[in-house]
């Protein structure tokens, strides 16, 4: 069962922030599927290409998150981690 905390608001601005990269990841994640099916040998340099992506992604992803907690006293909890509701712009905290 999840239980989860709210914790505040973000700007339009910073919502938009957070949706790009959230948007991204989500995208690269299915582009990993695709992948998969496809002939090593040709998709190994365009593979190396998304892992990179996804890795730059996914630490800009954390550190969005990790600035925004501090900057307005977020609380966190181990195993927990932050979302946002693209319309109404509030933060839980979900674990």
């Amino acid at each position: 069962m999840t239980e989860s905390l709210k914790c505040g608001k973000v700007t339009e601005e910073e919502k938009d922030q957070i949706r790009k990269l959230y948007t991204r990841k989500i995208a690269l994640t299915e582009l990993f599927s695709t992948l998969s099916k496809c002939n090593l040998e040709t998709c190994m340099g365009f593979y190396d290409k998304v892992v990179m992506d996804y890795g730059e992604t996914t630490a800009s992803f954390q550190a969005w998150w990790e600035e925004a907690a501090q900057r307005y006293g977020w609380p966190s909890r181990e195993g927990g981690s932050w979302k946002v509701d693209f319309e109404t712009h509030e933060v839980y905290l979900v674990w």
